[in-house]
């Protein structure tokens, strides 16, 4: 993603209908498989394998949360129906008034992150989203803890 063999993209890739039904499944399962969020593995997919610009990654990327997200939702609404001990405002294992403040804050915040992205040259925007994925790895693994570093 980083390396120079991959230039930036600029023109809209032709791919057949196929092909993003393959990777959009592979990458699902994937992610579903390891417990990460669905970006993690799209956004490489969609950039190196399907010939996105990195822009339009992350725009495709981000619109297919919202999908992912009703799921879960709805799963977890569902599956705590009847479940006890739960806080006052719960709808199933769903807090509705911690729902109200991710939400509140997520939707603004997307805001500002698609503006700044906008603002970064590809190259920029591929070595920030490799140094996250680096320190979501790295701490995944428990370094951070084993070195008994704050982060």
């Amino acid at each position: 993603m980083l390396g120079s063999r991959y230039p930036e993209i600029k023109e809209k890739p032709s791919n057949p209908k196929e092909s993003y039904i393959f990777w959009g499944f592979l990458g699902g399962f994937s992610s579903g498989l390891l417990g990460i969020g669905g970006g993690v593995v799209m956004l490489p997919i969609l950039n190196l394998l399907l010939k996105f610009s990195i822009h339009k990654a992350i725009g495709t990327s981000t619109a297919f949360i919202i999908f992912a997200s009703i799921g879960g939702i709805l799963t977890y609404i569902f599956t705590g129906m009847n479940a006890t001990g739960l806080p006052p405002y719960s709808l199933g294992y769903v807090n509705l008034l911690q729902f109200a403040a991710l939400a509140g804050t997520s939707i603004p915040m997307a805001r500002i992150g698609v503006k700044a992205a906008h603002r970064l040259p590809d190259k920029e925007l591929k070595y920030i989203f490799a140094a996250l994925l680096i320190y979501i790895a790295l701490k995944m693994m428990g370094v951070f803890q084993w070195l008994n570093l704050p982060l």
